[in-house]
């Protein structure tokens, strides 16, 4: 069977149907909000791919985990690259992504997961990124957003992912054990040396923001639950200073 190194699709389902027999390197699709592909093709497209080096869908509406992973434990050690839009809500019931899916993918260097987590004081409070000690140590650059990650956990990725560079974190929770703190901010900003770092979202008193002096000169202002943070690491004075630029998914 013929292996085909790129294919990058963003408007003709037809094109995108004709991937069904074919296995890839580099799978690339993101779509117009007048684009959509049913999950059942994806998955008969999905189901052939054992060869991923770069694996990148985000549709309008994101993809069952039952469909995304199988092509991620099949690819493994070919991954370089991943970023998906994967579902994780389901009749307001949470269904968390459990990241020993990635552990195979020993030489990842991105991860982006984008989910559909209603972030709702009046859901319950779930982890929706379990296992993180089971991410690669190779990564690079990691973005999580809409997905409900636990304080504990958006610590153990911060400090214990030794190539670490990048990562961006929008919207990982508000309230209760979950999403960046103000307190694990600040330890960040004086204890890493990631050259670029993103938080969209803070959980935590705004009466207490101005005991956290460092974060307001960066640029950290009220109100919390929308507040934007967005630094870069200038070796030449060795410490954190804001970013010339606010865009996001420039970061990965």
């Amino acid at each position: 069977m013929q292996y085909y190194n790129y294919c990058y699709f963003k408007e003709s389902l037809i094109q995108l149907l004709c991937l069904f027999q074919l296995r890839l390197t580099k799978l690339e699709v993101d779509f117009g909000y007048k684009f959509f592909v049913g999950a059942p093709e994806w998955q008969k497209i999905l189901e052939h791919q054992d060869k991923l080096r770069s694996f990148k869908l985000s549709p309008t509406k994101p993809l069952p985990q039952s469909i995304l992973f199988p092509a991620i434990l099949a690819s493994g050690t070919n991954l370089i690259s991943i970023n998906l839009g994967v579902q994780i809500n389901r009749d307001n019931h949470s269904l968390p992504i459990n990241c020993s899916v990635f552990e195979i993918c020993v030489n990842l260097q991105m991860l982006i997961l984008i989910g559909d987590s209603l972030i709702d004081p009046t859901q319950e409070f779930v982890r929706e990124l379990t296992n993180v000690d089971k991410l690669p140590k190779s990564l690079q650059a990691i973005g999580l957003e809409n997905i409900r990650v636990a304080t504990t956990d958006v610590a153990f990725i911060f400090f214990s992912m030794p190539e670490l560079r990048k990562i961006a974190l929008e919207r990982i929770g508000l309230e209760g054990e979950f999403g960046m703190t103000l307190e694990l901010a600040q330890q960040v900003i004086y204890a890493t040396k990631l050259t670029e770092v993103v938080i969209r979202g803070f959980n935590g008193d705004e009466c207490e923001l101005y005991r956290y002096e460092s974060l307001m000169k960066l640029g950290l202002h009220l109100p919390l639950k929308t507040a934007f943070l967005h630094v870069t690491f200038f070796k030449h004075f060795g410490e954190y200073m804001p970013a010339r630029s606010p865009n996001v998914t420039d970061i990965v």
